[in-house]
């Protein structure tokens, strides 16, 4: 979802320059970012975090609360308690 005000370009752009920054952590990573933008109307993810490193699931935390900042409906499952805890807003 995109604020009305915001260019369709900036936002695009705004998520490679942010995918680009995770594929430094983890390549396999990026997958979620492709799948991104295709423009989905609700994320559903099952442990996206595991396995990998501290920062790539800093940037993964971090890409989600843009997403949901912006509207984005987010399904998240995980066995991490903390983690969900600290991206949760419901």
């Amino acid at each position: 979802m995109i604020n009305a005000g915001t260019p369709a370009h900036s936002s695009t752009d705004a998520l490679g320059r942010l995918l680009s920054e995770i594929w430094l952590y983890a390549p396999d990573i990026v997958v979620l970012g492709k799948a991104l933008m295709t423009g989905p109307r609700v994320i559903l993810l099952d442990e996206p975090t595991r396995g990998i490193d501290v920062g790539a699931k800093a940037a993964i935390h971090e890409l989600l609360r843009r997403l949901a900042a912006r509207g984005m409906p987010i399904l998240l499952m995980s066995s991490d308690l903390p983690e969900v805890l600290s991206i949760s807003d419901r």
